[in-house]
Order: C-alpha cells, then sequence, then structure tokens
C-alpha cells in the first residue's frame, strides 16, 4: 500500500535528535521565504534564472522518483521509519507548492531561498534514509547555515584573535562581515590560527527505526502509540498487526505452559538434560529501550533490520544486499582524502601535519581555495563509486545459489531449443521423423520394413513416450517409464 507524505499533517516526529530540528528549521524558512517583493522585471530577468529554474525543476523530480523508488521498501522498513520519512517528504511538498506560489508572485528573493530550502530538504531526506539504521554516519553539514536561515556564521575583520561566530545576516552585514554557512569555510578565510568551535556531530540514527526486539529496542507498540493520533490508516493497521501478533503469542505462551512443564519431566525421567528454551518458557515482561544519535555499534539487543520479510521464511537477500552496498558507499564517503587535501582540523592536534596543512591553508588564494574544495569533491565522489562497486564481488561470493544461475544462463537457450525440437508433434524433430516415415513407407517394398515403420510413428506421435521435455516424467507414477509408453503407443518390446 503506498502512503501518500500529504495523508500527514504537522505531527511530532518519531526521531528525538535529528528530525525536530531540521522540520523546524524548514518552517522557519519557509516564513523567511514570503517576505520578498515582486520583481517588475521579472521576465526581463528570466533568461538569467534559467539556471535556477532547471534546478528547482530537478530537484521536484528527483523528490518524485524517490517516492517511487520508496515504495519498493515499503515491507521491508519499520513502521516509525517510514512515518519519520513520509513525514519530511510532505515539508518537501509544502517547499514545491511555496516555489510555485513564489513564481506566480515574481517574488525573486524568495525563489532564491526557497530553491536552497528544497535542495536543504533533500539532503536531509537523503541522510536520514542512510543514516536511519547505521550509528556511525555522520551528518556532517547538518549544522550548515544558509541562505533561508535568519543567521550565519560571520567573520567581520580578519585578525589574530578574531573568530567567526554565529550571528543576524542583517547585523553581519551592516559590519561589513562575510557570511559562510559552516565554521571550517568561515575560519578558513576569517583566521586559520584559531579555528571556530565546530557544533557537536548529529547522527540520525534512532533504535527506534529498527525492528522490535525482546531486549526492547526497536519500533515496537509503545513507540507507534505515541504517534498514534497523528498517524494515517496504514499506519494504524501495522500497529493492529503488531499489537494482534503480541496477543496471539502470549496466547501461545500461555498455552504451552503445562506443556513445557510436562517436558522438563520427560528429561528428567529419561536422565538427558533438558535444552534451554529461554524466553518460550514463560510471558517475560518487556521494557522498551532506546538510544540514538552517534554510537560506536548497534547496540546489544537491537536488530539493524529483520532478516526475513513480513510474507516469507525465506531471508530477504534484497534487503540484506542493499544495506551491505549502501554501508560501502557510507565507507567510502568517510575515506580519508590525501593530506595536502585535508582540513588542518583532520590532523591529530598539536602535530607537525596539523601546522604544516594550517601554514599551507594561510598562503592559498581565494582560486586555490576553489580548486581544493573541487578536488575534495571529486575524490569523494570517486571513493564512494569505488567502495559501491566494491560491494558488489563481495555480495556475489556469498551468494552460491545465484552463482549456480549465473553459471548455467548460458545453457538456457539451448536447453530451450532442445525442448522446443522434442516436445511437440507438430515441430521439430518429431515432426521431421513423422514426414520422413510416411516418405519412406511409400519406398517400402517389403513387410518388415512397414512394420518397423509404423512402431516409429507410433512412438513418434505418443506424448508420453517424450517426458522428460516437458517435465511429465515428474508425475508419472510408473518407476519404468519406457513401459508406459509402449503400452500407451501400442507397440511390443523389439
Amino acid at each position: 500500500m503506498q502512503l501518500s507524505p500529504k495523508a500527514l499533517a504537522s505531527p511530532t516526529p518519531i526521531s528525538n535528535n535529528y528530525l525536530p530540528q531540521a522540520i523546524q528549521r524548514i518552517d522557519n524558512g519557509l516564513a523567511n521565504a514570503s517576505t520578498s517583493d515582486p520583481a517588475n522585471n521579472f521576465f526581463l530577468m528570466f533568461f538569467s534564472w534559467l539556471d535556477e529554474v532547471q534546478t528547482i525543476i530537478a530537484s521536484s523530480i528527483d523528490t518524485e522518483n524517490r517516492i517511487v523508488l520508496h515504495q519498493e521498501d515499503l515491507e521491508r522498513i519499520t513502521p516509525c521509519l517510514h512515518f519519520d520519512i513520509l513525514l519530511l517528504q510532505g515539508k518537501i511538498d509544502e517547499i514545491n507548492n511555496a516555489l510555485k506560489s513564489a513564481f506566480r508572485e515574481k517574488r525573486v528573493g524568495d525563489i532564491w531561498k526557497l530553491k536552497r530550502l528544497l535542495r536543504y530538504a533533500n539532503q536531509r531526506h537523503n541522510r536520514l534514509i542512510l543514516g536511519s539504521t547505521n550509528p556511525e554516519y555522520v551528518d556532517k553539514e547538518y549544522h550548515w547555515l544558509y541562505s533561508f536561515d535568519n543567521d550565519g556564521w560571520c567573520c567581520t575583520e580578519p585578525s589574530e584573535s578574531e573568530q567567526c561566530v554565529v550571528t543576524a545576516r542583517s547585523d553581519c552585514r551592516s559590519q561589513d562581515g562575510l557570511i559562510s554557512s559552516n565554521a571550517e569555510e568561515c575560519s578558513r578565510i576569517c583566521n586559520p590560527a584559531h579555528p571556530s568551535d565546530i557544533p557537536v556531530p548529529v547522527c540520525p540514527f534512532d533504535t527506534n527505526y529498527l525492528p522490535p526486539t525482546a531486549e526492547g529496542y526497536g519500533c515496537d507498540l509503545e513507540t507507534m502509540d505515541a504517534v498514534l493520533s497523528n498517524a494515517n490508516n496504514a499506519f494504524l493497521e501495522e500497529r493492529n498487526a503488531l499489537s494482534f501478533f503480541e496477543q496471539k503469542k502470549d496466547d501461545f505462551l500461555r498455552n504451552q505452559a503445562s506443556g513445557i512443564g510436562l517436558a522438563d519431566d520427560i528429561y528428567e525421567i529419561t536422565g538427558q538434560e533438558a535444552p534451554p528454551l529461554g524466553t518460550w518458557r514463560t510471558q517475560v515482561p518487556r521494557t522498551h529501550k532506546r538510544e540514538s544519535g552517534c554510537l560506536e555499534s548497534i547496540p546489544e539487543g537491537a536488530a539493524r533490520l529483520s532478516l526475513r520479510t513480513p510474507f516469507s521464511f525465506s531471508k530477504d537477500h534484497i534487503a540484506i544486499s542493499r544495506l551491505v552496498e549502501r554501508i560501502s558507499r557510507i565507507v567510502g564517503e568517510e575515506r580519508e582524502q590525501e593530506d595536502f587535501l585535508k582540513y588542518p582540523s583532520e590532523f591529530e592536534d598539536g602535530s607537525v601535519q596539523q601546522q604544516e596543512a594550517m601554514a599551507r591553508d594561510e598562503s592559498m588564494g581565494i582560486v586555490k581555495k576553489f580548486f581544493k574544495e573541487m578536488l575534495r569533491g571529486y575524490y569523494t565522489r570517486k571513493n564512494i563509486e569505488q567502495s559501491s562497486n566494491e560491494a558488489k564481488p563481495f555480495i556475489q561470493s556469498i551468494d552460491s545459489q545465484q552463482q549456480i544461475a549465473d553459471v548455467f544462463k548460458p545453457l538456457r537457450q539451448p536447453i530451450k531449443e532442445i525442448v522446443v525440437m522434442a516436445s511437440y508433434r507438430d515441430r521439430g524433430i518429431r515432426k521431421f521423423t513423422t514426414n520422413y516415415a510416411f516418405f519412406l513407407r511409400s519406398s517400402c517394398i517389403y513387410r518388415p520394413c512397414n512394420e518397423i515403420l509404423d512402431r516409429v510413428l507410433k512412438i513418434t506421435l505418443e506424448d508420453s513416450c517424450f517426458p522428460y521435455a516437458n517435465g511429465m516424467f515428474k508425475n508419472s507414477n510408473s518407476p519404468h517409464t519406457y513401459q508406459k509408453c509402449i503400452n500407451d503407443a501400442g507397440v511390443t518390446e523389439f
């Protein structure tokens, strides 16, 4: 069932450390992007805005594609994660509607802010999907400030003691200051020797996004009930299905209590050691646990994903493969840059390499800094691409069933042709044999020849004599398939 983001109003998200602040910034950005006056020469400025319009349209199309592709994960992700993803997609729809209004009303300043706000919302959507179940994934751009924000990182006059500070954009401009989007960029321009304090890293990870486990972690009834008043019908059905399952499980445990005691008595009488039945012996009370933010690993007792889908007992190899590929992309994104491309903050504090990097950044001009950022972005994309490619042979190496299928792939077409040639009496070898036998009958001049050709025709025209090509032999009750052919064709053995 497809869930529309528009079905959600503005509920409180499941996340308690990542999404609330992001949604608040989006709401503030929408409020700030409705104040500029219409441009009188809007149509004369159209061609200069062509690139901006193209970027906005591309972002909107990207959003729609994500929604369509995300439908494939409906049965693999938990309802709690899906709830927050839909909430963020609803905010993206609000931005798109605000953009349409800004174009109709020719508010050029607001178009610029909304374009950047749309990019910010799409980035948070992407980061949420990548890091929701990975405690080590860090959203490095979470604290960056953009044109739709009231504040920005401001550098007034570079000096030996001056540091960048977060201040109102209007105040920074009144002091002829330079506004940057993040602390590192502002410090490199303002005073590389005295970098500003970098905000605490933020990770989208939340154990409430994970499948529920007996240890108390995951998207359980307690988590779902907290947002139930703002949820749509599909979310409510998911909650009721989980409640029904837990009720049936508890009933089963209560009904099996006497049987388990009897089993223990039998093991005791026979002198054997009873197997450890663990939590299946009694109905163990479950306490909800929760951890979120940047962690070194998944908490013990939590599960990153469910190995099986709700509709199958076999393992969900597709979801597992996607997780491996996603982790590989994250590993590629976090690979270290070359020393000449690293920021001073990426070296150990007080090290010689850090001092050299600081001196190198101070001597760089604007053009060199620009090309340095371009190279960092280029190598980051290449690292992600390489890491993704490295995941493919790993996935293939552990999937023996797919390996066997790939080995036999070249044989599929020849076998198919052989089946067609041998399975139908009106084509292939059987048709040729039938026609050739009739042709030979016209030239036979003695009885044994005709008897042999009659035998050939009876066998050729009998489908039960060719069971191995069409699979009929699998349903045969007789262990001697040739005997059935003889009986059906009405021939005798030689």
